[in-house]
């Protein structure tokens, strides 16, 4: 049973340089058992162990055997150190992307069932129009692997995502020597915190919710130093997302909580500004390293109550773009027809990444077009952390990418 009077730790994730893997094997296992340790001795469950590498297609010598033998080296790793997942990245944000990458991602997606791969279409200042294409096709791809389209769930598209974020899909790591990162669970340790408590003041709540996160977060940064120091890998920083987890922890429980009945109703962007500005302040006032999303992760397929609020539709894949203006993830885990063409998908793409490029915010998508099932029909997923809801329906209209011959698109007002 989780102790929720403290902030519990959702993935230590370990960034690894994909063309620098020359490691003792004791080495990973060490880390990992000594950054375990010092989180349990302190009363903290840790849900999850992790690896991501840095971007795989940076690698002068890429190719898909190249790539395969990359990855069968970190499982080794990842048995020794009883890792659940891996994320394998990709650039599609430049002049001109490797069109190898479309049938590498889908093969590693098929071949290893614990590896995620991450396809960066967006930085801070540009969009890649064909990286979008690219990852729509393989979204396409990857969802007839079964008959739920089920292993999307394992596809991100990244747009501004900066490195070492530890929530999986969305995860790259940058620089030479290993590092690592925390995912926290800060939404359980609120929600705990709220429990059999009336809120009269959305302003004394802030200032109540920040002076307890921020006590856990100088806490959490603490130990992140202690293992840098005992293990000589970096610790890069913590995300403190409020996230779901199925059965456990949901965004509707906290919304509810401070006015919105119906998570996805009017006034939900509202209230996610307050929650959003409390991560914030949290952050400043604990002068904690941080990294990530920092922000209110709407994840469809990942949070139950949300996912019955869908079934009503209380809002839609235009209500989560909305969203996404204020919230951490972008349009995450929501089930789409599988008969929607790809250019819709790339479409969707685009518009994610254009809100995180004019916003200065990382913002990914992870869609799972569903083969067998159509628009409001429910899904028909048997895993362990997801959930099913209705199929969300998508517009019969994309962008007309055959009209321009640009790739990479440039927002020069955002150039310093």
């Amino acid at each position: 049973m989780q102790d929720l009077t403290k902030i519990n730790i959702r993935s230590i994730t370990l960034g690894l340089e994909s063309g620098n893997l020359n490691f003792n094997q004791e080495e990973i296992v060490s880390f990992f058992k000594m950054a375990y340790t010092s989180f349990e001795s302190e009363g903290r469950m840790v849900r999850t162990k992790r690896i991501c590498l840095s971007p795989l297609n940076n690698d002068r010598e890429f190719s898909q055997e190249r790539v395969l033998s990359i990855i069968d080296k970190v499982q080794k790793y990842a048995l020794a150190s009883q890792i659940r997942w891996i994320c394998v990245p990709f650039n599609l944000c430049q002049d001109r992307p490797d069109m190898r990458i479309e049938k590498i991602a889908h093969d590693i997606i098929k071949k290893y069932d614990n590896c995620f791969v991450n396809l960066l279409v967006a930085d801070d200042q540009k969009v890649s129009i064909q990286g979008a294409q690219i990852g729509a096709r393989v979204i396409k791809k990857v969802a007839m692997l079964s008959r739920n389209g089920f292993d999307n769930f394992r596809l991100g598209i990244s747009s501004n995502c900066k490195p070492n974020t530890p929530f999986f899909p969305f995860s790259y790591h940058h620089g030479k020597n290993p590092g690592f990162s925390l995912a926290i669970e800060s939404l359980g340790f609120l929600l705990k915190n709220l429990e059999g408590k009336k809120i009269n003041s959305l302003n004394e709540f802030r200032e109540k919710a920040v002076s307890l996160l921020t006590d856990e977060l100088k806490e959490i940064q603490k130990i992140g130093e202690q293992i840098q120091t005992k293990t000589q890998f970096e610790f890069k920083g913590v995300d403190i997302s409020l996230a779901p987890y199925p059965g456990e922890q949901s965004i509707v429980d906290i919304l509810a909580k401070l006015g919105v009945e119906f998570g996805g109703s009017y006034g939900t962007v509202f209230v996610t500004s307050v929650l959003t500005d409390i991560l914030r302040k949290s952050i400043v006032d604990s002068e904690i390293k941080s990294v990530g999303f920092n922000g209110v992760m709407y994840s469809l397929l990942e949070d139950s109550r949300l996912a019955k609020n869908s079934n009503i539709n209380m809002f839609s894949i235009d209500s989560m773009m909305l969203f996404a203006t204020v919230c951490g993830c972008g349009l995450d885990m929501i089930p789409i027809p599988g008969e929607t063409f790809d250019d819709e998908i790339a479409s969707m793409i685009l518009d994610i990444s254009a809100l995180a490029v004019n916003l200065k915010k990382p913002l990914g998508v992870r869609l799972l077009p569903t083969p067998l099932e159509s628009k409001d029909q429910f899904t028909d997923y048997n895993y362990d952390f997801l959930v099913n809801t209705r199929v969300k329906p998508v517009k019969n209209s994309a962008f007309e990418f055959h009209s321009f011959v640009d790739n990479l698109v440039g927002f020069l007002s955002l150039r310093k």
